[in-house]
């Protein structure tokens, strides 16, 4: 029997869990082999690319503190001030404004440096919820059970809402109500020499493309030019389940109207985010159920990383104001 038990290795999970971790015993449980969730980074070819979650940006001084705290260890720094649009005129360039931080070795190692010191399992996924008479049981896909006396879930609400036993009450409608939409990420290398002057495009036009990163810009040697191409997500609403080398073809054709140096990459590797953007929210930084489960992540309050920490961090709070 554990004091917290957290599904899913998230920002806003493990955010709550390293506050909670000094004064109670916590086990997390992740479905994959990486933390953080979206910010997520993958090795290819000798290179780190980032192809989930790819910069952040700090409103909030409570977020300034920890951002402040990565840049003083050397593990974040200012990566823009702006980008460049891509619409019917052209390209156009960035204009300056407030930073995009992300970090050096890859957005992934958010969530290293969030779990530092916490018990995470990792490939273990939670499939059920069910409680019982004063404390909780989680049953995973592999055959583990888990008892806790209260559990936080960090993961997609709909992922959520399945965890649970069907029932027709508040909590789930509220996590009905919240939207994610999906994306494509493709990350195509090219020769280091091709390495554009351009570190992202938002994409204006009608094409299968939202963004465009020059994402080795981020790395101090990198072995080749790597981009990253999210879709746009009405792009993977309709073609989700079709080949992907169908569908990564029709985004370098999209990539060769913007920039034709970037049509024939060297090799390439893909992705498919099922839940990748927030398009609904809720307005509450956390969802609470007798004081016993609750509800964090992204799309609490907001819809981008801050808005997970922020989750993460209101969350943690307040659950040290609890009795034991």
């Amino acid at each position: 029997m554990v004091d917290f038990l957290l599904i899913g290795a998230g920002i806003a999970g493990l955010t709550a869990a390293r506050q909670l971790s000094s004064a109670y015993s916590v086990v997390v449980l992740e479905k994959s082999r990486g933390l953080g969730g979206r910010s997520a980074t993958r090795r290819l070819e000798g290179n780190r690319v980032d192809h989930g979650a790819q910069y952040f940006t700090v409103r909030d001084e409570r977020f300034q503190e920890q951002v402040n705290e990565w840049l003083g260890q050397d593990k974040a720094f200012v990566w823009s001030h702006g980008f460049h649009t891509y619409s019917q005129q052209g390209l156009k360039p960035a204009t300056k404004g407030h930073p995009r931080y992300t970090l050096r070795n890859g957005m992934n190692e958010v969530g290293k440096l969030l779990s530092e010191g916490l018990e995470v399992k990792t490939q273990t996924r939670a499939h059920k919820i069910s409680k019982q008479k004063d404390y909780y049981l989680v049953e995973t896909e592999e055959g583990q059970a888990f008892e806790a006396k209260r559990v936080i879930v960090n993961a997609p609400a709909e992922q959520a809402l399945a965890l649970l036993e069907p029932s027709k009450n508040e909590l789930q409608d509220k996590l009905a109500s919240v939207k994610m939409v999906p994306c494509f990420a493709l990350m195509p290398g090219y020769p280091l020499q091709l390495a554009p002057e351009w570190q992202g495009i938002h994409v204006e036009t009608e094409s299968s493309l939202a963004w465009i990163s020059h994402d080795s810009s981020k790395r101090l040697n990198p072995a080749h030019t790597v981009l990253t191409l999210h879709s746009t997500p009405e792009f993977a609403q309709v073609h989700f389940d079709v080949n992907p080398d169908e569908l990564a073809q029709t985004m370098l054709t999209d990539l060769g109207k913007i920039d034709d140096r970037f049509t024939a990459p060297l090799f390439s590797s893909w992705h498919r985010w099922k839940y990748a953007q927030v398009s609904n929210s809720l307005e509450e930084r956390f969802l609470n159920v007798e004081d016993s489960l609750f509800f964090c992540g992204d799309w609490c309050g907001g819809a981008k990383l801050e808005s997970a920490y922020l989750s993460g961090l209101e969350l943690g709070q307040y659950l040290l104001t609890l009795k034991p």
